[in-house]
């Protein structure tokens, strides 16, 4: 006899068991699924209210206020936020100088925060001085011609725009730093820089230049560079990194998208690495989009900082006062930003390491430092020589063979 019944019946999409249809659970993709293989491992997210596999859950928000969200939430709306150690909203969250990101519920609550008055920076308290300042912006007693960090009376442009760099180089100095800056300052000029402090540094400064063109860099850095003053150093050092400021009004957005991803891609990072001189959390580097040029993530200690409204700043290099090795990094900013012009090439070819040796190769003569720098680390060949010159001879004067070859 068979079971007569009016009620619905679902298969389970997981156990493939059959049951009642009010007692089944549609999950985040539509699925149904029975209450015990729900029960079993199954949660449901706090902030979708949807249903997922508990191999998909994370905790978020601060112990005693946790709560459970899926894997695409957690990754889309939450970050480490380095105050509580925990996944907190991204929502309201900044980076705080020498801390990192920081959420709204730290900055607003916990009271170890505050924004510098001079600067617009975020700081942990212990690096307050006074008047709502910073220890940045702080001018010390032996500072002679050092500024305060927030310092903006920059110098202005030297050469033809619209494409300039402007560099930023961090040293420190072994003793006298008022006295190694003066120094610094009369071989460059007060046309062509400013020294300010930094905070990152341990006894030292920041020599910050004008935006120049690249070969008005050549000029304007080699008194310093013919002789260099005592008593500064920088690539032996964990402090110090070179910044290279590129101006906006030269760039394309595609362009800067494709100077993100190439600077970003993980198959690219030996190579990066290998031209900067290190890995650094204040150049930090994370998978990138092209549009993600005119999304900009707010953080600037990235490898490239795109929050500046005039400039976007390449952060990945190691300080140096070796001229060779300052003139590569300048040189590889000036090949990126010529090898990812619009019209040159595909987004892929754009930012493919083998593509922009090339690139770099047919070009040489324009980067002659980055060049040798390349073939110094075998990533490029050298260039074959030019065969040595024949001694010229007249055949039909056996005279001047003999002569020629008396004289070799």
């Amino acid at each position: 006899m068979s079971n007569n019944t009016n009620t619905d019946m679902a298969v389970c999409a997981i156990r493939e068991t059959e049951h009642p249809a009010d007692e089944m659970t549609a999950v985040h993709d539509g699925r149904l699924i029975c209450r015990e293989e729900r029960d079993d491992n199954w949660f449901l997210c706090d902030d979708t209210d949807e249903w997922y596999p508990n191999s998909q859950m994370s905790s978020v928000g601060r112990h005693g206020r946790e709560r459970m969200v899926c894997e695409a939430v957690a990754t889309a709306d939450y970050r480490e936020c380095n105050h509580y150690g925990c996944l907190m909203p991204r929502r309201g969250g900044r980076h705080v100088s020498h801390v990192g990101w920081v959420s709204e519920d730290a900055i607003d609550n916990s009271g170890d925060y505050f924004c510098c008055q001079c600067c617009g920076d975020w700081f942990h308290t212990d690096q307050y001085a006074e008047d709502g300042n910073c220890t940045d912006c702080h001018g010390g007693e032996d500072s002679g011609p050092i500024r305060d960090y927030g310092d903006r009376n920059y110098p202005s442009p030297i050469g033809g725009g619209p494409l300039w760099y402007g560099v930023e180089l961090e040293v420190e100095c072994t003793s006298d730093r008022g006295v190694r800056a003066q120094a610094t300052l009369d071989r460059l000029g007060k046309t062509f820089v400013i020294l300010k402090n930094d905070g990152s540094l341990a006894s030292g400064f920041e020599i910050v230049t004008a935006p120049c063109t690249l070969e008005k860099h050549r000029d304007h850095w080699a008194p310093f560079f013919n002789a260099k003053p005592a008593g500064l150093k920088s690539w032996d050092t964990n402090t110090c990194g070179m910044h290279v400021h590129i101006s906006r009004d030269a760039l394309s957005a595609l362009q800067i998208g494709k100077m993100l991803v190439f600077l970003n891609r993980s198959d690219n990072a030996s190579f990066v690495k290998l031209v900067a001189g290190r890995d650094s959390s204040y150049a930090k580097k994370s998978a990138k989009k092209v549009s993600d040029a005119v999304k900009p993530s707010g953080d600037r200690y990235t490898a490239l900082n795109t929050t500046g409204a005039h400039t976007v700043e390449v952060r990945i290099f190691k300080g140096t006062l070796n001229r060779a090795r300052f003139f590569s990094n300048l040189e590889f900013c000036d090949a990126l930003v010529h090898f990812t012009a619009p019209a040159e090439r595909s987004i892929d070819e754009s930012t493919s390491v083998p593509a922009f040796l090339e690139y770099v190769r047919q070009k040489r003569k324009r980067w002659p430092d980055l060049f040798g720098f390349l073939v110094n680390k075998g990533k490029l060949p050298a260039p074959k020589a030019k065969p040595a010159a024949q001694p010229t001879t007249n055949p039909i004067d056996p005279t001047a063979d003999r002569s020629n070859t008396q004289q070799q």
